[in-house]
C-alpha cells in the first residue's frame, strides 16, 4: 500500500501494532526495493502491516514528523 494522508489511518490506526514503511526513491534502487516489498507482503499478510512512500513525496514531510525521524 502506498502511504499517503489518505492511507496513514489504516497504517496507524489499523488493528495491527506491527508495521513497516519503505522509504525509497522515485528511481530504479526505489522501484527494486518496491517490487521485492510486493513480492514479500503475501508472506506477511495479517502479521505485518507493509506500507511505501516515496522520499521526494509530499507525504514525507507529514510521515518523518509523526514518526520522530529524519531523512537525510
Amino acid at each position: 500500500m502506498h502511504w499517503s494522508k489518505d492511507s496513514s489511518s489504516r497504517v496507524f490506526g489499523g488493528d495491527g501494532s506491527v508495521f513497516m514503511i519503505l522509504f525509497a526513491g522515485n528511481n530504479l534502487e526505489g522501484d527494486a526495493a518496491r517490487a521485492a516489498m510486493k513480492d514479500a507482503a503475501p508472506k506477511f499478510k495479517g502479521k505485518i502491516m507493509l506500507a511505501e512512500t516515496d522520499f521526494d513525496g509530499e507525504e514525507v514531510e507529514r510521515i518523518t514528523e509523526m514518526l520522530s525521524v529524519s531523512v537525510e
